[in-house]
């Protein structure tokens, strides 16, 4: 059962029955619900039991169950729904393709707002009749952490990240593989100033670490252009 479906469908919040409920209503026998002999209480069931034949449902009485029941002649169902989780395999009910999952990232949100801020607030338009109407809102956002996370998830490799330029923290790292050499010093900072002046976002590692570091590190980093 997903209750997220079902919540949608009798539009309100619903969830497993709280120790509080059951006590104030004895007449419900947990472990042996059941839809016999409920004719004042709406049943809704899943469209998958549509075809269902010779079933076992809860009696509603201590330690009953009963067995080989059927629609229409053991119990009545007022509504057929999709009420449960999909499984791969399921058929699209559009198109009869089968079902499958792929792992994905949320990262946009849509929310209904409804009138509920703008009754509070008093936002009001003048229709066409001339009629005052509060506003129907909608919230519309995206995540910039999640995205960062999609990013990631399609743009790297075993040794670490490779941002795109369009979102990179830095465009190119200038690696100055011997800081103590005066003349790579001296090319490696000249270097670095013509891609500033050029409008480009560049980083200049110069420190005293072995080589082997300074690679791993702008590996790591995911930024797109090595410079050495």
């Amino acid at each position: 059962l997903s209750l997220a479906k079902s919540a949608r469908h009798l539009r309100r919040s619903i969830g497993l029955v709280e120790q509080d409920t059951l006590s104030a209503h004895p007449e419900i026998r947990m472990g042996y619900v059941g839809p016999f002999g409920l004719n004042a209480i709406p049943i809704l069931a899943d469209l998958e039991l549509k075809e269902s034949q010779n079933m076992v449902i809860g009696a509603n009485r201590d330690k009953f169950h009963m067995v080989n029941a059927n629609v229409g002649r053991d119990f009545q169902v007022d509504q057929w729904e999709d009420f449960t989780y999909p499984v791969w395999g399921d058929k699209c009910s559009k198109c009869a393709n089968e079902l499958e999952f792929k792992r994905g990232i949320e990262v946009g949100h849509i929310f209904q707002l409804g009138t509920k801020y703008s009754k509070s607030l008093g936002a009001t338009f003048i229709d066409e009749d001339g009629q005052s109407q509060n506003f129907v809102m909608g919230c519309f956002g995206i995540g910039v952490t999640r995205l960062l996370a999609s990013i990631i998830e399609q743009k790297h490799d075993e040794r670490g990240i490779i941002w795109p330029v369009s979102v990179a923290p830095f465009q190119v790292i200038i690696l100055l593989l011997n800081p103590t050499n005066n003349r790579q010093r001296e090319a490696a900072e000249h270097l670095y100033e013509i891609f500033q002046k050029h409008g480009l976002e560049v980083l200049l590692d110069d420190r005293d670490e072995r080589a082997g570091v300074k690679f791993t590190d702008a590996e790591l980093l995911g930024i797109p252009f090595i410079c050495l």
